[in-house]
């Protein structure tokens, strides 16, 4: 858990009443990553968006891929309320990209 934790919203749930207490967690990183812990919130339903601010290590920035997963789409929110995609979704050919080596076959010897 960061030092400081983020802060949370519910997309179009920004002025309901925060009426809910919810652990904001997700396998990012690894498959026990808590967010927020205990962070009151409006009701989320499915399908609703949570925006998690200020990620830290958990953004592009320091995100490390020994998991193999593939980072995600980045979007900005401008002050004027216009978002703005920054980065696009990782492919599975931009994983493998940096791959560069000849191929190889191994031949056992006999005897």
């Amino acid at each position: 858990m960061p030092a400081c934790p983020p802060s949370c919203d519910v997309i179009g749930k920004e002025n309901q009443p925060k009426s809910e207490v919810y652990d904001v967690v997700g396998s990012l990183c690894e498959n026990n990553d808590k967010f927020a812990i205990e962070r009151q919130l409006p009701p989320i339903d499915e399908k609703d968006i949570v925006v998690i601010h200020d990620t830290g290590a958990h953004g592009h920035a320091m995100g490390f891929q020994y998991n193999g997963r593939l980072r995600p789409k980045e979007l900005m929110l401008r002050a004027n309320g216009s978002v703005e995609l920054i980065r696009r979704a990782e492919t599975v050919e931009d994983y493998f990209v940096t791959y560069n080596f000849a191929p190889d076959s191994f031949v056992p010897s006999r005897g």
